[in-house]
């Protein structure tokens, strides 16, 4: 199995933990959905049954207390009944706000200098010399996601483009990725220096442009 084989695969696992973590929260939201209303129809079914447990309960905790009306024991069961009925409704509505809240999802790429700094890049050299770069991949797309960094010299006279470098990572959601860019340039020019994010397209079994990217400019003489 090469390397991009095993990215694959790590990403596939990823991808397969995450479904089942999200098919286990659309089961917690139906359940929580139909709490209230089982509840509900327990309570109806079951009213006498429970109208009488609550009486012999209340029997039983004041017997040796002053007598009270069955009025009263009636008023305190029905309150109890809605003091019910209002959690619920509480817990429920509350479950299907957090999950019904939908953030868009985002991936971020950061050009950082030798020092990991953003700005004060590397723009003058002499042939030979080495150039120094770090870019900051984050996911917050809310899921696994695989990406790929290529990094383009491009001459900006000739309009010649060379692939320096390309890079894989695996990412879980909210995970970063810090790739140091080293290399040199022979040639005395002026060139553009392009970073380009691109996402595995599993279901098309490819890479796809994330319309993020960044460039710098660099003078050799």
């Amino acid at each position: 199995m090469n390397q991009m084989q095993q990215f694959i695969q790590q990403y596939n696992t990823l991808c397969l933990e995450y479904h089942s973590s999200q098919d286990l929260l659309m089961i917690e939201l139906y359940a929580s959905l139909l709490t209230l209303p089982i509840i509900l129809v327990l309570f109806y079914l079951f009213r006498n049954k429970i109208k009488s447990l609550y009486n012999r309960l209340w029997f039983y905790l004041f017997k040796n207390s002053i007598l009270v009306s069955k009025r009263d024991r009636d008023t305190t069961f029905k309150g109890i009944l809605i003091g019910i009925f209002i959690v619920m409704s509480v817990f429920s509505f509350g479950v299907i706000v957090i999950h019904a809240e939908t953030k868009q999802g985002f991936s971020e790429m950061l050009l950082l200098n030798e020092n990991g700094a953003v700005g004060g890049y590397t723009s003058n050299v002499i042939p030979g010399q080495l150039i120094e770069y770090n870019v900051l991949v984050e996911n917050h797309e809310g899921k696994p996601m695989f990406y790929k960094l290529s990094v383009i010299l491009q001459n900006s006279s000739t309009g010649d483009n060379e692939t320096i470098t390309s890079s894989y990572k695996v990412l879980s959601n909210n995970q970063q990725w810090k790739v140091p860019i080293n290399f040199t340039v022979s040639n005395t020019g002026n060139y553009k220096i392009i970073f380009i994010l691109y996402y595995y397209n599993s279901s098309e079994s490819k890479f796809e442009k994330t319309n993020l990217f960044t460039q710098t400019f660099l003078t050799v003489k």
